[in-house]
Parts: structure tokens; sequence; C-alpha cells
């Protein structure tokens, strides 16, 4: 949260404007190294963001991240967290810390109330560096009341966001510490001599990145094996071969700085030390030279710049390192002259050299080394492979040291030393030795001159050759013998387009020639002129070729023109693909450039095609009607003109652009198309129809299918016409209109649709009848019934007539049934003197050739009176006194009778077909006959006889003479009697 604090004391108010006033004062007259026009330390806002604590790492955990880029930043702030006091560290915090991705820190300590106003450098951390990451600089003061404020800006970069802290802080001077370092990096380093790593070099393909290198020890910078060194200002983004090019901050030492310390700092997010990298060391040596102590780079692709410009020394306050002298004494000493030496690649060189050495010893060993390590014995170059063959040794063992290097390379730029060793155990090297710097030549020119111009070459070597030197130069690898100068430069006056060419210089008496350099002389255009290609007959579809011929330097741009229109294409050729006609006309080019422009004179494109947009053309082109007369023309686009053809179908009716009918008939009527040919080609044109028109004619009805028609099928009637153009169709049944169109279509016919059609085709010039068709519907019998002659009662005796009613075409053949058995056929079916057996269901079946159906039942109920009457007793056996017996009258009659009468001798004793006795008696005895009666008579049964049966039990030993009209039967000891016909008490016992 962010507050507005004005700094007031909550007192009594004429003391708080008093007290005001005061801090006022002496805010404004207190002298310090950086003041403000009001001190931020009565005028800040308060930041009091509980997330800004360094111990907040909740960021870590719940994946937030606050950002401070988005804090519209304005002025002094002062930090609290929960109401306390608190300020940004000055140490390096943890990433992830703060509530942000990079927590923020100052770097340098806080200031004293007595520092005043100072600025800071502003760090996060990143790749084990606690200021990998750097933010633009802030300002610091410390107030009389034991708190910080601070003019803070936006970051450089989200997600990152200043710390707070309730710690201690360090207000420890910095100070730099001079470092001794043994044996002399001046003398025991590495050359670094990647030309990628120029500050020039801003196109590089490959990205370079100094973290793959194994750093070891000392390094010295060349480039192109000129001395260089890395630069000490900002370098921008993506130079020196890398993504991030690192420099050094603080500027160089100068020799007596001894060795320093330097920040190393790489470009990004609109800040020159946004990327840091680990500190380097840096030493400045008396040769004009520098060496750096390098390391691995902290992250990113970053690489360590080269630079051969101008360096900044501002003084820095350090200890010198102590380097131990190159000459000892006045009785032991080596002398080079001179002691720098620069010779041009493979040549001679002879190192002079003098020694003097105390009265006593004896030199036992001499010999000249490139190294001077404190603690090591020097190699002795003799021994080396690639220096035994080429160093001759021109001294003595007395006080000549010279030696002699034939073909110097590049690689040969060392300080050499003379070493002698006496035989009392005393060495001796004469350091600092002889520097040897090794150049090779290179041409200077200027990129570009303009024809007339007076042009300066000079041959340049990195070094001023010691040995004087006359120049020799060469163009096109071919000396200029009047150019012999000891002036390094070659002058051409008024300078002309035959002067361009590929310039090297040389050094008379040496082998080693510059690499050639061009000089390109820069004139207007001339000579401009178009050729074609192909130069022949130009057909279309070819490609074709115009080539601008102009001679200027440097090239010109070409623009193209047809006729006075300019052409969107541009360059020395234009170049038409399958060309077309269209392209045909004058063209010419211009060429130009900054000296000036020339255009040439135009060449004539003519473009050959075959014939194409070929179409017929019909003159009076409304309706044609049988007998007008009608021209046809044949348009064709070719070149040269065609030859046309006219064609009516597949055959050739005509020639020439033109072709006439006169009195048209509807013969004349067809596809026409005229063939245009020349000798590139040949094309139709697309078919034209001529429509004459006539009034119908030759009107017929078709019928479909053409055979026997039968109810159910789909039948299509079709009406045929001739006429143009096509008639509008109507159909008649009889004199009906049941349609209309071409076709008259009957889904499912049946009987009704039986009958004569005929259509009427009409268009605007007449109309005409077809003759009639018959449509004859066939069908399978349908509505099949049965009728019965008489209709009403059939009595046994009559004549009745079947009639077997059926609709079907064709007719259908009858069968009749009784039952499921054939008892006729044709459509009657007469019963004369019917009888109860002709009694029955009959029905008739009809059949033709498309079917058949059965009538539904009918049935001949004959009737007649009562017959075969008879009666029935139950039970059926032995009928004892108290039994139940049931008469049952049976008779056959229709219908069945109702009337039943029941007589016992004469005597009518009872009616209803049943007649019951319960409990009989011997007195029921006797003849029973019933009487069975309908409308049509009535009819006595036979008789039948009740014959009652009486029973005695008496014991068995009882048993006497009986009649012989009884039974006896012994059951368990018990006579049984039963007596026949007599009443049962005409016996006594």
């Amino acid at each position: 949260m962010v507050s507005f604090h004005k700094g007031f004391i909550k007192t009594h108010p004429l003391i708080s404007v008093i007290l005001y006033v005061l801090r006022l004062y002496l805010a404004f007259s207190t002298v310090s190294p950086a003041t403000t026009a009001i001190d931020p330390c009565y005028n800040y806002t308060v930041l009091d963001d509980t997330w800004r604590s360094i111990s907040n790492t909740d960021g870590l955990r719940d994946n937030i991240s606050n950002c401070d880029t988005s804090v519209s930043w304005s002025g002094w702030y002062r930090l609290f967290i929960n109401n306390n006091s608190a300020h940004i560290p000055d140490t390096c915090v943890a990433p992830f810390s703060c509530g942000t991705d990079t927590a923020l820190w100052i770097r340098g300590g806080h200031p004293t109330v007595t520092d005043g106003v100072v600025t800071r450098d502003v760090c996060g951390y990143a790749y084990s560096y606690c200021c990998a990451y750097g933010s633009f600089p802030i300002k610091v003061k410390a107030c009389p009341d034991n708190y910080y404020v601070y003019e803070l800006v936006s970051p450089t970069f989200c997600d990152s966001a200043y710390c707070a802290d309730t710690g201690s802080i360090n207000t420890s001077p910095t100070t730099v510490t001079p470092v001794a370092i043994s044996p002399d990096p001046c003398y025991n380093y590495t050359v670094l001599d990647d030309t990628w790593r120029s500050i020039n070099n801003t196109h590089a393909s490959v990205r370079n990145c100094d973290k793959s290198v194994s750093w070891s020890g000392w390094y010295r910078l060349f480039i192109n094996n000129t001395s260089a060194h890395i630069p000490d200002t900002c370098v921008a983004q993506s130079s020196c071969g890398a993504d991030i090019a690192l420099w050094i901050r603080g500027g160089h030492p100068t020799v007596t700085d001894g060795v320093v310390t330097r920040d190393v700092c790489g470009y990004g997010w609109s800040y020159c030390c946004f990327l840091g990298s680990f500190p380097i060391k840096v030493k400045a040596c008396p040769d004009d030279y520098y060496v750096y102590e390098l390391v691995r780079p902290t992250g990113f692709c970053s690489a360590y710049c080269a630079d051969t410009g101008s360096i900044n020394t501002s003084p820095t306050t350090v200890t010198p390192v102590t380097i131990s002298p190159g000459v000892s004494s006045d009785d032991w000493s080596v002398s080079y002259s001179p002691s720098h030496i620069c010779a041009l690649k493979d040549s001679t060189v002879i190192m002079r050299c003098t020694y003097t050495y105390p009265t006593g010893y004896q030199i036992m060993k001499v010999f000249w080394t490139n190294e001077s390590i404190k603690g090591k014995e020097p190699p002795d170059l003799s021994n080396d492979t690639e220096y035994s063959q080429r160093l001759q040794y021109l001294g003595d063992k007395q006080q000549n040291c010279t030696v002699r290097l034939s073909h110097v390379t590049l690689k040969d730029s060392h300080m050499y030393y003379f070493r002698f060793i006496t035989d009392k155990e005393m060495k001796w090297t004469g350091a600092p030795g002889v520097t040897l710097t090794v150049t090779d030549l290179q041409v200077e020119s200027p990129e570009r001159v303009t024809e007339g111009d007076s042009v300066n070459l000079r041959c340049k070597s990195s070094c001023a050759l010691t040995d004087r030197a006359t120049f020799i130069w060469y163009r096109n690898s071919q000396p200029l013998t009047e150019r012999r100068d000891r002036n390094n430069e070659l002058l051409l006056q008024s300078v002309r387009r035959e002067d361009s060419g590929r310039y090297s210089c040389a050094v008379d008496g040496h082998t080693h020639i510059s690499p050639a350099v061009q000089l390109n002389v820069m004139y207007s255009p001339r000579n401009v002129s178009v050729s074609i290609s192909p130069s022949g007959v130009i057909v279309e579809g070819d490609s074709v070729t115009l080539n601008c011929i102009s001679d200027s330097n440097p090239p010109a741009e070409i623009s193209w023109f047809k006729g006075k229109r300019k052409i969107l294409q541009s360059g020395e050729t234009y170049n038409i693909t399958n060309i077309k006609s269209e392209s045909s006309g004058d063209y010419h080019c211009s060429a130009i450039n900054k000296h000036g422009s020339q255009t040439s004179a135009a060449v004539n494109v003519n473009i050959m095609y075959p014939p194409r947009n070929v179409s017929v053309l019909i003159s009076g082109s409304g309706v044609i009607v049988e007998g007008y007369s009608v021209t046809l023309n044949c348009i064709s686009d070719s070149n040269p003109p065609a030859e046309i053809s006219w064609i009516k179908g597949g055959t050739i009716v005509g020639s020439g652009r033109i072709y006439s009918i006169s009195k048209i008939s509807s013969d004349d009527s067809g596809e026409y198309k005229c063939k245009s040919i020349n000798e590139h080609g040949e094309k139709y044109s697309d078919a034209v129809t001529l429509n004459v028109m006539y009034p119908p004619r030759s009107v017929s009805v078709s019928i479909s299918p053409s055979g026997v028609i039968v109810e159910g099928d789909s039948v299509t009637l079709n009406c045929i016409s001739d006429s143009n153009p096509p008639a509008e169709i109507s159909w008649f049944k009889g004199g009906t209109i049941v349609g209309s169109g071409r076709v008259f279509s009957i889904s499912k016919i049946s009987s009704d649709e039986s009958g004569e059609y005929k259509c009427k085709s009409i268009n605007k010039h007449g109309g005409t009848y077809s003759d009639t068709v018959t449509l004859n519907v066939m069908y399978p019998p349908r509505s099949v019934s049965v009728s019965i002659s008489p209709s009403g009662v059939i009595v046994e005796g009559d004549s009745v007539t079947l009639s077997c009613i059926s609709d079907s075409n064709p007719p259908a053949e009858i069968s009749w049934f009784k039952g499921g058995t054939i008892v006729g056929s044709g459509r009657i079916f007469s019963i004369s003197k019917i009888s109860s057996d002709d009694s029955g269901e009959y029905k008739c079946k009809s059949i033709n050739e498309h079917g058949e159906k059965y009538s539904d039942n009918v049935t001949l109920n004959v009737f007649y009176s009562p017959r075969n009457v008879s009666v029935s007793i139950s039970p059926s056996g032995v009928i004892m006194e108290g039994d139940s017996v049931t008469l049952n009258c049976i008779r056959d009659s229709n219908p069945p009778a109702l009337n039943f009468s029941w007589i016992k001798g004469g005597t009518i004793v009872g009616s209803g077909r049943i007649y019951s006795i319960s409990k009989i008696s011997s007195d029921d005895s006797g003849e029973y006959k019933c009487k069975s009666i309908n409308e049509h008579g009535g009819t006595y049964s036979d008789t039948v006889t009740l014959n009652v049966m009486c029973e005695f039990i008496i014991k068995k030993q009882d048993a006497v003479e009986h009649p012989s009209m009884f039974i006896m039967i012994f059951i368990n000891n018990y006579l049984h009697i039963f007596f026949f016909y007599d009443p049962c008490n005409n016996y006594v016992w």
C-alpha cells in the first residue's frame, strides 16, 4: 500500500509550525555530497506492502509473483512492514523472496546521514550470482531519525520487485585493496584472438557463448593481430557475435593501479547493466596493453567483447602490484636495441642484444626464450620445433646476444628474452625483453569512388615497420611499375572506370603481398539497349526474356516500359512466361543510378497465337420461324488471321466467315459451329443452336406398359408431339379434361379408369389432337357374393336356386362348394325338391387369370316336421320303487319342436320334452309315449314300458317257496327278494 506522509509532528499547532520551519531551514542549509530542493526525509510516500518482506516466500509456493514495473513511481519512498520502519536489503536476497520472482536489493551498502544523497546499483539474484540481473540505479538517503528514503524507479523487467527488511544494514565504506599477482600476468597470458569478438560484428549468423569455454588464468585480446581490450562502455545487444555482449564497468586501470577487480555487464531492457556476470580481474601492462583473468559468465548466451578503440582510465584508488624488475643491477644486465620491433610477415628479424655480468663468472649457457615465469625454468627456443629451423644465434658468450628469426609469422608476436647461465649457478634473464610485433599488410581504400574523383590508397600495417620500406603496388595481380615509393600511399588523380580493380601492396625485398582490395569506381549508365530472347517468331505460350544491357557502376536500377506505361517489374531481366497476345507492343528500359540515367531505344514484341475466343453470332437473334432467312457470322481472334469452316453436327456445310440459309426449315435446326485455323493452331467455336419454330404435328399417344393392363398397375400415357417450341399438352377421357403435361400417369389404376383417351398438343403456332386410345383395365374377381331364390323359408320339397354374383375382367369361371366339397359349377346352382340333407353352408369361387375370390358362406336351412321321435328312460336299468325316473322325448325336426305331450296309456300325463317322476311307485308302472309338434306337423314316438320293482329282506333260514316272478339274493345272511310285474303289496309273508 502506498500513502503520502507529510512529516509533521502531531503536537501543538504552533510548536508544529516552528519545528517544521526549523527542519526546512536545516534541510536547505546543510551541505552534503548530494542535496535536493526539498529534503526527502520529510517529503516521502509510505510503501507498506507486507508482501515485500524478505521472509515472504509464499510466492514460490502459491505461484504468486508481484511486479514493480506496473507501479507508477514518482518521488521518494519510505518502507514499512507491519507499521515497523524498514529498508531495502543491502546484501544478497534469495530468488522467489519478497513475493516476486527476482527480489531486488541495493549494492554498495547504505549511506550515513553525513553522506547525503547517494546512488546505488540495484541487483537481483540468478545463476549463482547475486547481481546477475541489474535494474536501474536508485538514489538513497539516510535520515536523522535512523530511517532511509529511496527515490524508486520502475525496474528494468518483470517479474521483479523491491524488497523490504527490518534487520541490520551495512554502512561500511567500499574500498579497493590492491592485489599482487605472481608471476606477472603481463608476461604470462593466453592470447584470445577470436575475430568474432569485435564490437563491430553485429551480423554473425552463429551466436557464440563463453559459458562453453574452460577459462583458466590470464588472457590478452587481439583482433586481426591488433592488440585489443574489453570495452569499458556500454555495448549494444547482439554485438560481438553473441546475444549478450559483455563489457567491464568502472574503466580500465593504469599501470600504477596494478591488478583491480571490475564488474562485468551486459545490455538488456534499455539498461546497460541489466545482466551482470561474475567480476573479473584486470591489469594494465607497461607496453600499453591489458590482460584479464576471465571466468565463465553467469548465464544466457553471452561473450566477452573486444575493441581496438579508446579506453577509459579514470583514476581508481588502488595500491599497485609490485613486479620484479627486468634488470637487477649494474653488474648484471641485458640490453635490447631496439626494445620494440615491428616486422613484416615472412620477413627476417634481427633482435640486437648485449649483456654484462660481473667478473669472475664464466658463461656456461646462453639462449633465447619467450617466457619469463618466476620459479620456472623458461624453455630454450632453439629446442622448440616452431623455432629451431628459423632461429639463429649470432652472438657469443662474451657480451653479444644478437639473434636472427626468419620467416616470422603472426604467431611469433611475443616478448622475447635473452637468458644466460654462469658457472656459479647464477641465472639471469633480461626482462623486460624485446617485443616483436609481426604484421601483415592491408590496403586501406575508400569503399567506392566516383569517376573523376581523386583517390588515395594506403598500404597499412598494424605497427610502424622498424626497417625503412619501399612500397610496391599491384592492380589485378599486375605490378604498377610506375608506382614505387617510400611513401605507403598510392594517389590516383581523376580516377576513371578503367582504374577499377583489385589493389594490393607489398614491401620491396619481401615476398609478402597484402590481400587485394577492390577499388570500385562509380559512373552513370551508358550504352543502354534491349535484347529479345528468343530472337525469332514469338508464339503465345512461349517464355520471352527482355534483357536490359547497361554499363554502369553501381549497377543501375532498371525500370521497364511498355509504350508509355511503366511496368511494375524491375531488374535487368524482364521475363514473361507463358506469354499472351496482350503482351504485344513496344518495350524499352530505363537504367538509373545515383550518378545518372539513360533510356534504351524501343523494341517491338509481336506475338503470334492460334485462334481463340472463337464464337458464332446469329443475325436476327430473335425467334426463327420456318421460312425465315438466317445468317451465321464466325468471330475469331488470331495472329495471323485464320481460315473458317462451318460444321453442322459432324458435317462440313460451308466455309468463309459468313454462312447464310434462305427460307429455313425445321430440317435446318441443329447445332452449328465454326472452325478457325492458322499455322499456330486451330479452335472450334462453341456450338450454337438454330431453333426453327413450327406448330405441333404427328401427335400420337403411346401407352406404357403396352400389353395387358391389370388393376393396380401404374400406367403412363405419353403424348408424342413434334413442335417448336414444345407444346402444352392437355389430356381428355371421353370429352372431359383429366390432366395436362406430356405424360399422364395413373398409379394403381382401377377399372373405373378404363375408357378412351386422347391428348391435345398446342403452342403459339397452332394445336392438334391425337387419335384416341383405349385403356381396358383387367382385374381379378371382386365383390363375390351368393343370392338365394326363393329368399324366404325353405321347406323340404321346395326348389332352390343359388346365384354367384362376381365383378371381374375378363369374366370369371364359377365353382360351388358345400362345406369343403365342390358340388357344382357355373354362375347358377339349382336344387329341385330340396331335402334336409341339402341343408348346409354354400359358397362360390370366382376365378380368372388375374386371381380368384370366394364369396362369403350362405346357409340353406331346410325346414321339416318332427320325425324319428323316440323316448329314452333314465336310469336305463332296473327301476326300484322310490327311484327318480326321467323320460326324454327325442325328435328330429326343423325348426326344433317346442311343443311336447306325454301319454300313459291313452291319458296325457305331462308336457315338455322331459317328463320326470321322483320317488316312483309301482303305480307308475305302465306304457308311455310322447308327441313332438312344430309348425310343419306332429309325430308320436313308440311306447316304452316302466316296470317298477319292490324289495323285501328276510333271513335266509326263513326262506320259503315263492312264486317264479321274483328273485332272491342272500346278502350277509339276509335274503333280498325282488318282484316283477305284480304290485309289491300283493304278497304277504
